[in-house]
């Protein structure tokens, strides 16, 4: 479920799983400037490769290209059990912590029932979560993954002594782990002194630094001065979202690296700036932001303005995409080189209501497309009509792309979809809800594997039955 104060990463509270793997591995180098092809030429030399790539990497498993009208209804096979060496999973059992490594029994951590959400720090060593306190405001405390050495890292005590305007019902909310290192950014959330379970908290939009070996704290950003954060895959710079532009600061010392990078002044501007909306390239160089067109009305489809904002240097460019992405139906690449969209429709309803937004052919293909995020280009990759009661079936729940950019799935309903950046898409197999852990593997519900190249799921984990929905994937190496 997305926090409202922190769009850096969607996490849910059942289980985090880790993958270590124990020997080195290479990392397939990827470009920050995306291959140079024309997505409508189904002829050129770039796309032939492709298809030739596509069909060799995962042809165990594709089929035919689906219409729309295909309804693949096959049932799996159970998966066998295989111990995948340096897996392990953290989960909350009655409100305690266990951690299980694939092929072995699970092991209890913690025993005092009021724990939730735990997260692994990206080398395996540490555990950070939620406990809930006597009088039910969360802190954040920390064990080692062999259970020893458990501590409070974050209290509402901690945070009043810091003399920062804080009181003994602030709450810590929100906490990101900083890859490659032992320290969380996070911000805090004022409680009700009536009722501290049931009414609305206020979020603070301050943020601090906490480190978790010694447990100091630092305040990047006062009460009042941050927002919705956004860390770069550098690690180095923090995008602040606030009510009417974004800021971005130094990670080092919180000191403002670039002011109002981003403004946007309606209301409606700002509803369309939510966690899907905004991402940081690859480079940590720029950010793509995409804007709400009509967040104002909602009874028809929203659509998306998609623009690039240098960190240094120029102004921000539009990518013009036509047409362009609908709701929050998209994902884009790692990269930052590509998106991949639906466009539900919702000109034809516009025409009467706001001309002044009527910038594409009412009559274009509902479907999901591909687009270029620096030229502009797109590709209808798989399209689809209204039945006859109006409805739309169009796949909107994108499950992510592959590390290096090259491939994505979409899923509907129990059946998922693959695609590549060559404007290839097809079905792939049954299942749903999926992420990828490496460039070769990618994980199920359940702890469920697949591996890129094979057509045979394996389960690597022996989860309860109520242990379901991994809530942070991260594969190491050496």
């Amino acid at each position: 479920m997305l926090r409202d104060v922190n769009f850096s990463k969607k996490v849910s509270a059942v289980f985090s799983v880790i993958i270590i793997l124990l020997t080195a591995c290479g990392t397939p180098s990827v470009s920050n400037t995306p291959p140079s092809i024309n997505l409508t030429d189904v002829n050129s030399t770039a796309q032939s490769a492709a298809v030739t790539l596509f069909a060799q990497t995962f042809a165990p498993t594709l089929t035919a290209t689906l219409t729309p009208t295909d309804h693949p209804s096959s049932t799996p096979t159970p998966p066998p059990f295989k111990a995948l060496e340096g897996l392990r999973a953290t989960y909350i059992i009655d409100g305690n912590i266990y951690v299980q490594d694939s092929g072995k029994s699970a092991v209890q951590l913690t025993y005092v029932g009021q724990d939730s959400d735990p997260k692994f720090t990206d080398d395996g060593q540490k555990i950070i979560f939620f406990r809930a306190s006597e009088s039910k405001i969360k802190e954040i405390y920390c064990i080692n993954s062999d259970g020893t050495d458990e501590y409070a890292l974050i209290t509402s005590k901690l945070l009043l002594n810091l003399g920062l305007g804080y009181d003994e019902i602030t709450e810590a909310n929100s906490p990101v782990i900083v890859t490659g290192t032992h320290q969380i950014i996070f911000n805090t959330q004022q409680l009700n002194y009536i009722n501290v379970n049931n009414t609305p908290s206020t979020p603070n939009a301050d943020l601090l630094m906490a480190d978790i070996d010694t447990g100091k704290i630092r305040h990047l950003l006062g009460i009042g001065q941050a927002g919705n954060f956004l860390i770069s895959p550098n690690e180095k710079l923090v995008a602040i979202q606030k009510n009417d532009h974004i800021n971005v600061i130094n990670i080092d010392n919180g000191q403002t690296s670039r002011i109002n990078l981003i403004t946007y002044s309606s209301p409606d501007a700002y509803l369309g700036l939510w966690w899907k909306e905004i991402t940081w390239t690859g480079n940590s160089n720029e950010l793509i932001v995409l804007p709400t067109d009509i967040s104002g009305y909602p009874s028809i489809a929203r659509v998306h303005t998609v623009w690039r904002y240098p960190i240094y240097g120029s102004s921000g460019t539009e990518i013009k995409l036509n047409p362009p992405p609908s709701d929050n139906a998209f994902a884009i690449s790692p990269d930052g080189n590509w998106i991949v969209y639906s466009y539900t429709g919702g000109q034809k309803a516009l025409i009467n209501i706001r001309p002044d937004l009527v910038t594409w052919d009412p009559d274009t293909q509902l479907g999901i497309y591909l687009g270029n995020l620096h030229d502009g280009t797109s590709k209808l990759i798989y399209a689809v009509q209204p039945d006859e009661t109006g409805h739309i079936d169009l796949l909107e729940e994108y499950a992510g792309w592959r590390p290096d950019s090259s491939y994505f799935m979409v899923v509907s309903g129990n059946k998922l979809y693959i695609g590549d950046i060559h404007g290839n898409f097809e079905f792939f197999r049954q299942g749903y809800t999926i992420d990828w852990i490496d460039n070769n593997h990618y994980l199920f519900p359940s702890g469920v594997i697949g591996e890129v190249g094979k057509d045979e799921l394996f389960k690597a984990l022996e989860l309860p039955p109520r242990m379901f929905y991994p809530s942070d994937v991260i594969f190491l190496r050496d």
